[in-house]
């Protein structure tokens, strides 16, 4: 999603990175972007602000589907066939 300002927002203000900035403070808005220059002036500024590549590294699966892997079965399930185990991080899989 891209935001556009109108020119006569922030009249007063050439630099994009700065009327966004601006429209932000004004508005209480939270700027959610990968850039890093947008990213470090709104840090500057005190703006509330979010690094979306470091959301999506952080909301990026440990594994990938069709990855193999060993899990220790802890207890049956409930159908034939099914059973029980934990991920190293805790997740349960059956």
């Amino acid at each position: 999603m891209s935001v556009d300002i109108a020119n006569d927002e922030v009249a007063e203000v050439d630099d994009p990175t700065t009327k966004l900035l601006t429209v932000a403070r004004r508005t209480g808005l939270r700027i959610g972007t990968c850039s890093t220059v947008v990213r470090d002036a709104a840090e500057s500024w005190g703006a509330a602000r979010v690094n979306l590549h470091a959301l999506t590294t952080e909301l990026s699966p440990d594994h990938v589907p069709g990855e193999r892997m060993t899990v220790a079965l802890v207890k049956e399930g409930r159908q034939p066939r099914q059973a029980v185990g934990y991920l190293p991080d805790g997740d349960m899989v059956w």
